[in-house]
């Protein structure tokens, strides 16, 4: 009989509103302090569609997880390995990084993954519910001692 292998925690994100309020206040900044250069108004409107194409792409990745590339969902199987989800379905082997935030409100999980690249993802306590949360960062707190 094959062994079947439970993971022993597992998070799907929703869209949160911190992470939506964020975007659209890091753009709002960004789109004022463009305004306030001293360029010609075709300078100044093409540094606006880039910056509004931006938040437009920001959203559909880190809010709605659209893009291919975008992490829905992550598990691991005792905080050692990590597993991450992209939208498109690809699995992703990874290990969790020291360097990781653990907040109150904010998770940001910095992994390396096998092919040495780098992903991180941003966790605000609203994309998962509450107990999820909590057991998360109970885990990551853990891995740091």
């Amino acid at each position: 009989m094959p062994s079947v292998h439970r993971f022993a925690f597992k998070i799907s994100l929703r869209p949160s509103r911190f992470m939506m309020g964020f975007l659209l206040l890091t753009h709002l900044v960004a789109l004022l302090l463009a305004m306030t250069l001293s360029l010609q108004w075709w300078a100044q409107g093409l540094i606006a569609l880039i910056v509004l194409s931006n938040l437009i792409y920001s959203i559909n990745k880190h809010v709605y997880y659209k893009t291919r590339k975008a992490i829905r969902e992550f598990r691991t199987d005792e905080g050692k390995v990590w597993y991450l989800t992209e939208t498109k379905g690809t699995e992703l082997t990874a290990c969790l990084m020291g360097d990781s935030l653990v907040t109150m409100g904010l998770l940001i999980l910095n992994f390396r993954l096998e092919n040495k690249s780098k992903r991180s993802i941003m966790v605000f306590k609203d994309a998962v519910d509450s107990s999820a949360f909590r057991q998360l960062r109970v885990i990551l707190l853990a891995q740091r001692k």
